[in-house]
């Protein structure tokens, strides 16, 4: 499934090959989104309008905060204490300290 190649961000040079490696649950998740949502090229994660329309594009960083602000608002927790730019390194110190191997 064709998708775009990864942009440079401050922790990849422009000419990076940047990639993810994705097994198991992970994997099956995606490929089932992928298929629920008939995606086959451009941006895995999508930005959907108030009406439930999936976008082309991706949601902006400040996009995917603000969802998350919210959620967490909506969750009884204090928003102030969450941040999107904080969540990949979260996701992965959290798996390091439950013992789950990357690979």
């Amino acid at each position: 499934m064709p998708v775009d190649p990864p942009r440079s961000h401050k922790t990849t040079q422009a000419d990076t090959d940047a990639f993810v490696l994705l097994i198991r649950r992970p994997v099956s998740a995606l490929k089932d989104w992928l298929s629920s949502k008939e995606i086959t090229e451009g941006a895995v994660f999508r930005g959907i309008d108030r009406w439930g329309n999936l976008k082309w594009r991706a949601p902006t960083p400040q996009a995917v905060n603000m969802i998350l602000k919210r959620r967490a608002a909506a969750a009884g927790l204090d928003a102030l204490l969450f941040s999107a730019h904080r969540l990949p390194a979260g996701y992965l110190t959290e798996t390091a300290h439950r013992g789950i191997p990357l690979v």
